[in-house]
């Protein structure tokens, strides 16, 4: 792999967000492992032992849940809108069957967040590796002494190399026709 003088190379998309997301479509996914998912949780968070979740209850089983799939906590403003959301009798409190609306609402969320945050840590990682792997080729072509000139910059947004020649003539020449040239 060809990389710029002291490069290391660009860092890798985030594992744990990555991690997360297949944990969240996972759990979306299948449905008896989701269903012990909500009832572990429901169990952990009812405390008064009543069979239903107060507001209370759901924020700190909201934040066992995204704790235990490594993603961000909600504003407690959007969990109590959840909350509202979920209480289809209107009783104050969540029964197992609207707790599990519940947390298929979450799971969704997290699974939107998460797949756009994976994609633009994975768009930037390419543009990167893209970008160190150019610069390589840049030191790689200059090193062999042939080209007769130097490649004085790289144009990304027209994916060109300027090449001044040793006679001061000016050429540029499109970054596939160069590695082409280089990799003969």
């Amino acid at each position: 792999m060809l990389r710029a003088a002291g490069a290391t190379g660009p860092p890798p998309p985030p594992r744990c967000a990555k991690r997360s997301l297949g944990m969240v479509q996972d759990l979306l996914a299948d449905e008896q492992r989701r269903t012990s998912f909500e009832e572990s949780h429901f169990a952990k968070s009812d405390a008064n032992s009543d069979g239903l979740l107060q507001p209370d209850e759901v924020r700190a089983a909201v934040t066992g849940i995204c704790s235990d799939i490594s993603i961000s906590l909600p504003e407690s403003d959007k969990i109590d809108a959840l909350f509202a959301n979920c209480d289809k009798n209107e009783d104050g409190g969540l029964s197992p069957a609207e707790f599990s609306r519940l947390v298929k609402l979450v799971l969704r969320a997290a699974a939107q967040h998460l797949e756009a945050e994976v994609q633009t840590a994975t768009d930037a990682h390419l543009a990167e590796r893209r970008s160190y792997l150019k610069q390589g080729l840049k030191q790689l072509i200059e090193g062999h002494g042939w080209l007769q000139g130097r490649v004085e910059e790289y144009d990304a947004e027209r994916d060109r190399y300027k090449i001044v020649y040793v006679d001061d003539d000016v050429k540029t020449m499109p970054y596939e026709e160069m590695k082409a040239l280089v990799l003969k």
